[in-house]
């Protein structure tokens, strides 16, 4: 499974004419506006709660198989993330924030019983996008694109004792 915002739908307000069948001829995009946002990445909806949603869907409608989320990240842009500091290291701190909330909620869901195994961050390094190219970072690693330096970031180190240890600390 993969997550990275919430996808709601409504129905069309006008007709979707396409010469081809896609499933957007039904519905559109929904955007909660009382919903929280991510303040580095235009209208991307911050819910926690949907890691849960997901579990439980899994364990209450596919037989409880065994599953993994294969995704999942925060983004940020690289102005957002700043420089390094005089330790080396990018502070991302709010991507830590926010990932600590979404495996509290997957934590409480595998307490109930969903049969999740593991949980793999996108991404290692900061990587190209077919949706913004450059624009989003999601690594444990920025990739400077003029010098093809890896800086690592906080969040990486944090991520990796998470990793090592099996928890972290609220």
């Amino acid at each position: 499974m993969n997550y990275y915002v919430p996808r709601r739908v409504k129905a069309r307000e006008a007709c979707y004419d396409l010469d081809y069948f896609t499933p957007e001829v039904y519905f559109e995009n929904y955007v909660n506006p009382e919903g929280r946002f991510n303040p580095y990445r235009d209208n991307n909806e911050i819910l926690p709660t949907a890691v849960y949603d997901i579990a439980k869907n899994v364990q209450e409608n596919y037989g409880n198989i065994p599953w993994y989320l294969a995704e999942i990240g925060i983004a940020m842009d690289v102005e957002s993330e700043g420089e390094p500091g005089e330790d080396g290291l990018i502070d991302d701190s709010f991507r830590t924030g926010l990932m600590k909330e979404h495996l509290v909620q997957l934590h409480r869901a595998i307490q109930e019983g969903s049969n999740c195994f593991g949980v793999h961050q996108w991404t290692f390094i900061d990587n190209w996008s077919w949706l913004n190219s450059f624009k989003r970072r999601y690594g444990f690693y920025r990739l400077d694109l003029a010098t093809g330096d890896r800086i690592p970031k906080k969040h990486g180190l944090w991520f990796k004792e998470l990793a090592t240890t099996g928890s972290f600390e609220d």
